[in-house]
């Protein structure tokens, strides 16, 4: 059998994806939160590293679903949802921004990084 952390080495991999994703994502929010135009590269750097991490977790989820909580899928889903709400915002570029769901998106995202970060290493 192989040790514990070569198991979730691809949940570690979309945890460093996710996190990274964090970073862009924080630069966004500061753009919107200021009412200034979003960077392209931003969003599409934050939709691809988040994309990315997510699938990596659903295959995770699918190949070890007794060991894997779907808790934390579901958190992600509603997470990449709500960022896919945002995203379809802002390429149609309306001025008014939804700020209610980008505070709720950077919440379930906090807590789906929190949650997987719980179940990988403690």
């Amino acid at each position: 059998m192989e040790p514990v952390m070569a198991q979730k080495t691809l949940v570690i991999l979309a945890l460093l994806l996710v996190t990274f994703s964090g970073g862009t994502g924080l630069t966004l929010a500061i753009s919107i939160l200021s009412k200034k135009k979003t960077s392209s590269v931003s969003v599409f750097m934050h939709g691809v590293l988040s994309a990315t991490g997510l699938i990596l977790i659903v295959i995770y989820f699918v190949r070890h679903i007794e060991d894997f909580p779907g808790r934390i899928v579901l958190l992600f889903v509603v997470t990449a949802l709500l960022g896919f709400f945002l995203f379809w915002k802002d390429i149609r570029e309306k001025p008014v921004r939804p700020i209610a769901v980008v505070f709720t998106h950077i919440l379930f995202a906090l807590l789906s990084i929190l949650a997987l970060v719980d179940w990988c290493f403690f």
